[in-house]
């Protein structure tokens, strides 16, 4: 497995609708989200009062490589964080990751708070080439009140499937594009070429029905001219990620 220097999503382990906390940055540069959509699973949207979520899934084309490398780590994601009452934060996340001059993918559970991690277990990292067309999904396997099972994998990569049990549910979710060691004057060649687009974004119910997310959209505070935007495409909804 690649050794990264940070783990994805710990600039996330907070509220999430503590926007002003959900970024760092630094005065050299990106070092945290780019920009993040997001919303929480009590506010989908369907037509039966008693419908729960069952799955989140998505797709994504692995960009070309930056321009410049200059060792930044580059994180690619939708994710399920908990709620804003569970401590530590924890968030589940399949995982598209530039490193080591490459890409790879695998899934990832982080807990903990930003610089205190407690937790973190991923699966082994697999090689992508730019280009690959990747479907990311999460599944709930079992809910309760004190006993929650999940899936994370990508679909068609065995060796990327992560299942965990947790005493607490995760209630939010999230498409985000984060970045460590960004320059600020070449940040254009050392981030990938936009538009970087999550489409086909699909929240299933547990009747398999669709739930109609209601989108947060966060720009980092030092984004290097990045804007995130919600898209409805004829194949369905999509998070653009684009200068």
């Amino acid at each position: 497995m690649r050794n990264m220097s940070h783990q994805p999503g710990l600039a996330a382990m907070i509220d999430m609708a503590e926007q002003s906390e959900a970024f760092t940055s630094s005065v050299d540069g990106i070092n945290g989200y780019v920009g993040l959509a997001h919303c929480s699973l009590n506010d989908l949207a369907h037509p039966a009062s008693d419908a729960t979520f069952k799955r989140l899934s998505a797709r994504l084309t692995v960009p070309a490589p930056p321009s410049k490398n200059v060792h930044q780590t580059i994180f690619l994601f939708p994710g399920l964080q908990g709620s804003p009452a569970n401590a530590p934060k924890t968030i589940l996340q399949p995982v598209l990751a530039w490193s080591s001059d490459a890409w790879a993918i695998a899934s990832w559970l982080v807990r903990g708070q930003p610089g205190s991690l407690d937790f973190s277990t991923c699966t082994a990292n697999v090689s992508v080439a730019p280009g690959t067309n990747l479907i990311a999904i999460i599944e709930v396997q079992q809910k309760s009140s004190d006993s929650n099972s999940y899936s994370c994998r990508f679909d068609g990569y065995d060796g990327t499937t992560l299942n965990i049990d947790l005493p607490y549910q995760l209630t939010e979710v999230g498409m985000a594009l984060e970045a460590y060691q960004i320059g600020v004057e070449d940040c254009a060649m050392e981030l990938p070429h936009g538009p970087i687009t999550f489409t086909d974004i699909e929240l299933h119910a547990n009747d398999d029905s669709l739930m109609i997310p209601q989108w947060k959209l966060v720009q980092g505070t030092s984004s290097c001219g990045f804007k995130v935007a919600e898209r409805h495409m004829e194949s369905g909804d999509a998070i653009e990620f684009s200068r």
